[in-house]
C-alpha cells in the first residue's frame, strides 16, 4: 500500500467504522462503541486512517479534548500553523 491510498478522516458526529481489527478487544470497542459518544460529549475526536481504495480502517487515534496553550509554542504563528493545519 503507497501513502497516496491513505486517507485520513475525522469521525464526525453520524460517521461509522465499517471494518477494524488490531487484534485488542479494547481498542475495538473504543473505535466502534465509544468513539462517537465521546465525540458528541465533547471528551475527544478520533481520526480513522482508511485505504482509499477498500474503505477499510488501518488504524486511528484519538485527541482529548484538554487544552492547547499558546505558551505551549514559540510564536502564535506557530500555533497559528497547528491550529490551520490540524484543526482546520
Amino acid at each position: 500500500m503507497n501513502k497516496e491510498d491513505i486517507v485520513l478522516r475525522r469521525l464526525g458526529e453520524n460517521d461509522a467504522v465499517a471494518r477494524f481489527d488490531c487484534g485488542d478487544e479494547d481498542l475495538n470497542d473504543f473505535i466502534f462503541e465509544d468513539a462517537l459518544l465521546y465525540f458528541k460529549v465533547r471528551l475527544a475526536t478520533t481520526y480513522v486512517l482508511e485505504d482509499k481504495n477498500t474503505k477499510d480502517t488501518i488504524g486511528y487515534f484519538s485527541l482529548a479534548h484538554d487544552r492547547i496553550s499558546l505558551t505551549d509554542f514559540p510564536s502564535n504563528s506557530a500555533y497559528n500553523r497547528f491550529r490551520k493545519q490540524f484543526f482546520a
